[in-house]
């Protein structure tokens, strides 16, 4: 995997990515750099964030704030018709430039908070709105190159469409996967154990595994392993302890091979990482 697989669109050249299309492919737990709009046009499937599963259709929309790991999954039988708009923005450039817009700069910030969790939203009854907007800035961006004012702009207007309110969060659903994913939450730092997992949730180890696949689409260790290195980024980011140290608090028992893992799926070393993020200031 290359680092595209974890941290997509890094906006280190321009502080918006904006793109509309047609994606025909299973998703894979992963986060963004910058926070992330997620608008659906056509399609259904489902996101997994916040250890929730929420179902995914024409005219619900997603917040991620910067860094939250989630995962989309597209209906296979649906695959071929599935299309989204997807904005990433350099959240700490927007808050600064909206400065002369209080309340806007305030909700911003609020999605941005890499403590929230993700905002959902039905946004069915504005769909067609939305996409005559996306039209009208993909012309714009097609145009002239990406500017902030036009990005801005365009951010300013889509928040309009936003209600103050989202969609009430659901209940804890007791899916298997879910319950996987809440025991990986209190036991990522310790060493994995299928057996372990299996007496924790009363049930075989063969069902578990075969059961959060069918819901996933993915496997139980690959989502360990993506929770691992998110809290590994986290550590890393937020403060200065040693990579040994870290790679022993997020549940490495290797120092060399959670660096090989590092390397390969975020694309940088440990340090490296640290350094890149503390010269962007993020």
């Amino acid at each position: 995997m290359t680092m595209e697989t974890i941290e997509l669109n890094s906006l280190t050249e321009r502080a918006i990515s904006f793109t509309r299309r047609v994606v025909g492919r299973v998703g894979y737990h992963h986060w963004h750099q910058g926070l992330e709009i997620l608008l659906i046009e056509q399609g259904h499937g489902t996101i997994i964030v916040d250890n929730q599963q929420y179902a995914l259709h024409p005219g619900c929309g997603f917040i991620f704030p910067p860094f939250k790991l989630h995962k989309v999954m597209i209906d296979p039988r649906a695959a071929d018709s599935y299309r989204r708009t997807m904005i990433h923005i350099d959240s700490t450039t927007f808050i600064n430039f909206l400065r002369d817009f209080p309340h806007q700069r305030a909700r911003l910030q609020r999605f941005c908070h890499q403590r929230s969790a993700a905002t959902v939203y039905d946004l069915s009854e504005y769909q067609s709105g939305l996409e005559q907007l996306f039209t009208v800035y993909q012309r714009v961006f097609d145009s002239r190159p990406f500017n902030l004012p036009d990005s801005a702009c365009l951010i300013l207007q889509l928040m309009n469409f936003f209600p103050e309110h989202s969609v009430s969060r659901k209940p804890p659903d007791n899916s298997i996967s879910t319950r996987v994913m809440c025991w990986v939450e209190e036991n990522y730092a310790r060493k994995f154990s299928l057996a372990a997992l299996a007496t924790a949730l009363n049930l075989s180890r063969s069902y578990i595994s075969r059961t959060f696949k069918q819901e996933t689409g993915g496997l139980i260790q690959e989502y360990l392993l993506k929770r691992r290195l998110w809290q590994a980024c986290h550590y890393l980011r937020s403060d200065q302890r040693a990579v040994e140290a870290i790679a022993e608090q997020t549940g490495f028992a290797d120092t060399s091979y959670f660096i090989t893992c590092f390397k390969k799926m975020i694309g940088d070393t440990p340090l490296k990482y640290r350094k890149r993020h503390q010269d962007n200031g993020v």
